[in-house]
Order: structure tokens, then C-alpha cells, then sequence
């Protein structure tokens, strides 16, 4: 069974970034002690470190690991071989344009239908 969360990643409903999503995002990486972050779509036109920080300060609070897809040396391996992955919103452009030029949108594609991702 494949698990997938889709939400907006924008939203506050009152609080910090991500904490209405926190006990969810707790539950669905449960398993996970670090997850791939895709930081490509970055909203406001922050740098993909920035955007990184901001999710590992939310996923701090849930005892998760983040690492920016952007650091790897190789990002296609390390989307196959990630046990969890996390992607936020912002331009859906660049998201899209930075997974072709990296070769990782077909991977992630495959990744997702194939793995099972906690």
C-alpha cells in the first residue's frame, strides 16, 4: 500500500509552518528518522538552504531528520534510497523545471509508484 499525504504546506490555521499537519506528518513518517526534502519549489524565491531549515524546524518538533535533496552529490540515488520523502509548496514551476534538469522527475515518479514510502 502506498502512503501519500497531499496539503497545503502554506497554510498556518493559526500556528507555525506545518504544526496544524505535525501530529499527521508524526504518524506517516513514523518510521523514518531522516527524510529527502525537495526544496525546488521555493516559495518567496528563498535559497533551497533556507527553505531546508525552515522544514527542519518544523520536523524537529516530531523528532525527524530533514535533508535537502539539493545537498546530495547524486540526488537520484538518494531518492531511491530514502525512506521517506517531503516535498513543499511554493512555484510548482521551478519544482517541475529542477526535478527534469536533475533527472529525478521520472525517478521520483518511479520511486513512488514502486516504493513504499513511511
Amino acid at each position: 500500500m502506498k502512503n501519500l499525504i497531499i496539503a497545503s504546506t502554506s497554510t498556518l490555521h493559526g500556528g507555525e509552518y506545518l504544526d496544524y499537519l505535525l501530529p499527521t506528518l508524526a504518524n506517516h513518517f513514523s518510521n523514518c528518522d531522516t527524510i529527502i526534502f525537495i526544496p525546488y519549489a521555493r516559495p518567496g524565491g528563498i535559497s533551497h538552504d533556507e527553505y531546508t531549515e525552515r522544514v527542519q524546524a518544523a520536523f524537529s518538533k516530531i523528532n525527524k531528520n530533514i535533508i535537502g535533496l539539493h545537498t546530495f552529490e547524486n540526488p537520484i540515488e538518494a531518492l531511491q534510497n530514502a525512506s521517506g520523502i517531503f516535498t513543499g509548496g511554493g512555484n510548482t514551476f521551478l519544482l517541475v523545471t529542477q526535478l527534469y534538469e536533475n533527472n529525478a522527475m521520472e525517478v521520483l515518479a518511479n520511486v513512488i509508484k514502486t516504493e513504499l514510502l513511511i
